[in-house]
């Protein structure tokens, strides 16, 4: 009995922590993903990674053509956003504070022979 209720504890205590750290050290991006005439492009492809160029990830775009990344570690950070032949420049050192949520809007573009990273 006693192992068990430490054992709820402990789990208990290592949650609590787990969620202090992603709020206090997190923020959210999110934004909405345009097409080449301003409509919005839903399932579009929206991918962040450090501006060291590490730790990518990738989210869809709604059928509003938004997009939200939840827990990102607060830093720099490159963004942009692809869907078909149709692709954004990338956005380079867009800065995640902590706690907050950081917006921004990409308009797609044609592919050209140079994506701009």
């Amino acid at each position: 009995m006693r192992r068990a209720i430490l054992l709820v504890l402990m789990v208990s205590f290592a949650l609590a922590v787990t969620d202090a750290a992603a709020h206090g050290y997190t923020g959210t991006v999110g934004g909405v993903v345009l097409d080449g005439n301003g409509r919005p492009a839903a399932g579009a492809e929206v991918i962040i990674e450090r501006s060291d160029g590490s730790a990518p990830v990738a989210a869809r775009t709604n059928s509003n053509g938004r997009f939200l990344f939840k827990f990102v570690l607060a830093g720099f950070y490159d963004i942009r956003a692809s869907r078909g032949s149709m692709t954004t420049l990338w956005k380079h050192n867009v800065m995640v504070h902590a706690g907050k949520e950081t917006a921004i809007d990409l308009r797609l573009e044609p592919i050209r022979s140079n994506s701009g990273k």
